[in-house]
């Protein structure tokens, strides 16, 4: 049983990223935007096959939207919602394959009241899903219309969020959000036979989603800790990439390549919030900044996130006459018990 209206969960900020995406896979009259009803959620009308939604890499997750003509919650309990309710389960269980399903959760006002508890307890049994309090594979919440009267439950369309790869077999807390540095890539845009290069490369996300985007002649990662690139040669295997990528173990700041011979660079530099670093910020990123001036020709883009803005544009401000600032998109990201608020840069080459 299919929706018309989609749910598209992402991470605020990259709202345009995902549009362009969704008109490059569905086309402009594919589907019609909506409404932004808050923050991280963009809905849309589609009437295409979900599968297709599925395959968005810019998305944390889609959600199916299912409106029930009800007063409240409990009349989901009756016969008539409850088959359709199992029904519109049932499709997205069965759009993965059996067994991948195991657990689920449901997030609504008053979840621990009897209602819901009766309700769980009917999806456990005719849906032979276990109930789940942390990460769950189906994942319903229950809420009021947002437009119009009854009330609507979403539904996760996939087993485990799109923004969790399956290429990540090896991961590290720095890791880069895999949409954020899809995004990074859709902003550089790097050229098919250009040479593409990764500043810090970490686990590797950047250079995975790179050379999963489209034809590459490669990449180029580069990490200080070994540990890391390590880490990255897993998760590349997995992508099945690792043959078109080159990692090597070096520092930002003394990159092993000529001058002007790289025509794209991009980078998640650190800050200081999820590991320690030996070497002081400001020295990372004038050196990062430094060497990207040196590797580039006129032109050229050098793609950066950090969260440490003010730092980063003041160390900026010192490369004036040669490095220009052309966008700048502020994200917000949860982060342990609050949010980070970095920013990506999109510089030039002058």
């Amino acid at each position: 049983m299919r929706s018309e209206i989609y749910e598209i969960e992402l991470i605020p900020g990259l709202e345009a990223f995902v549009e362009r995406e969704l008109t490059t896979l569905l086309g402009r009259g594919g589907f019609r935007l909506l409404a932004y009803p808050r923050d991280g959620r963009l809905t849309i009308r589609f009437r295409g096959p979900e599968e297709r939604l599925s395959t968005l890499t810019t998305a944390v997750a889609v959600h199916a939207v299912h409106t029930f003509n009800i007063p409240r919650p409990k009349a989901l309990l009756g016969h008539q919602h409850l088959t359709r309710l199992f029904a519109v389960i049932q499709s997205v269980v069965g759009s993965e394959p059996e067994g991948t399903f195991r657990t689920f959760k449901i997030s609504a006002a008053g979840s621990d009241s009897a209602v819901f508890r009766r309700l769980a307890d009917e999806i456990q049994d005719k849906c032979a899903l276990t109930e789940s309090t942390a990460s769950a594979h189906l994942v319903l919440a229950v809420r009021r219309a947002v437009t119009g009267s009854g009330w609507e439950i979403t539904i996760r369309l996939t087993s485990m969020p799109l923004s969790a790869r399956s290429w990540r077999v090896c991961n590290r807390p720095d890791a880069l959000n895999a949409t954020i540095a899809k995004a990074m890539i859709m902003l550089a845009a790097p050229t098919d036979s250009g040479c593409f290069v990764n500043l810090g490369c970490g686990s590797g996300t950047l250079v995975a989603e790179r050379l999963l985007q489209q034809p590459s002649s490669g990449a180029l990662g580069f990490d200080i800790d070994p540990d890391a690139i390590e880490c990255a040669e897993h998760n590349l295997s997995a992508a099945k990439v690792r043959d078109r990528a080159m990692l090597a173990v070096g520092d930002l700041r003394n990159v092993p390549m000529a001058d002007q011979s790289v025509d794209t660079i991009v980078a998640d530099l650190p800050f200081g919030m999820v590991k320690d670093t030996d070497v002081g910020l400001s020295g990372l990123y004038d050196g990062a900044l430094s060497e990207s001036v040196r590797l580039l020709g006129s032109g050229d883009p050098f793609v950066v996130m950090t969260a440490r803005r003010k730092l980063f544009e003041e160390t900026l401000e010192r490369f004036q006459g040669q490095m220009e600032r052309t966008a700048e998109v502020p994200l917000s990201v949860s982060f342990k018990q609050g949010y980070l608020k970095p920013s990506i840069y999109m510089l030039r080459r002058l």
